[in-house]
């Protein structure tokens, strides 16, 4: 009897968590749609304005909550600014973000060679946004891209996830799992089964690195730095092919 109910109870917290998690993944999409719509120029200056000052406060109740919701379960949880006076530290950094780099050039060659595409759907939307509204539009995508982008992911997909669901004896169960669920959120916008089978991998390998590092470290601010080099340094290319 007790048994049942301690396995009850135990898929009654899983189930709870799981809601959390996907009620923050949404809202994170809701308030990324309304910078997106700023981006745009919807609806003239004070409609795109009101968007972007709307997603601001999404975004600042959504920080609040997913910390919150870690510290209830990690209590030692830190949320801080980055400190790279240890030079090892800087240097591992730097490291892993050349391997997450060298490894998605990588698998982009090796996505034209079966069918695909080097840059991905979501690369192609974000592109889309970049250049839709000029110096203004690329001022949000920067924004989005470099700075809230990577703090919200890190707190929801390494934070929140792996507080939440990481119980297993093995250390790479938790990254691997970490790393599925960040590249199934970022293959929404995939045009058919097959370009999301080929672009997922890129994800999931980035997402697994950024969860090693913070795992490894047990610092979120390790973990948001690498994922904000590895987007300043798509954006940077972005801007350069959108100039050519």
């Amino acid at each position: 009897m007790n048994q049942s109910y301690n396995a009850f109870q135990k898929f009654g917290l899983f189930l709870t968590r799981a809601l959390v998690f996907f009620g923050f993944v949404l809202w994170y999409m809701l308030a990324s749609s309304f910078l997106q719509l700023a981006m745009m120029g919807y609806g003239g200056t004070l409609r795109s304005s009101l968007a972007f000052v709307m997603s601001l406060l999404l975004f600042w109740a959504l920080l609040r909550q997913i910390v919150k919701s870690i510290r209830k379960v990690k209590k030692d949880f830190e949320f801080k600014w980055p400190n790279f006076a240890n030079r090892k530290k800087a240097l591992w950094i730097g490291l892993l973000l050349i391997l997450m780099l060298v490894l998605q050039m990588v698998w982009g060659v090796v996505k034209t060679h079966i069918g695909g595409t080097e840059t991905t759907a979501n690369e192609v939307t974000l592109n889309k946004l970049t250049s839709a509204n000029g110096i203004y539009s690329q001022a949000l995508m920067f924004l989005l891209a470099v700075v809230i982008g990577p703090v919200v992911e890190e707190l929801i997909f390494r934070g929140l996830f792996l507080a939440y669901f990481d119980r297993f004896k093995a250390f790479w169960v938790g990254p691997i799992l970490s790393g599925c669920f960040f590249g199934l959120m970022h293959i929404i916008n995939e045009k058919s089964l097959y370009h999301a089978l080929i672009d997922i991998p890129s994800y999931i390998m980035m997402g697994i690195i950024l969860a090693y590092v913070y795992k490894k470290s047990n610092k979120i601010s390790n973990s948001i730095t690498l994922h904000a080099g590895n987007n300043l340094v798509a954006q940077i290319l972005s801007w350069i092919a959108h100039i050519g």
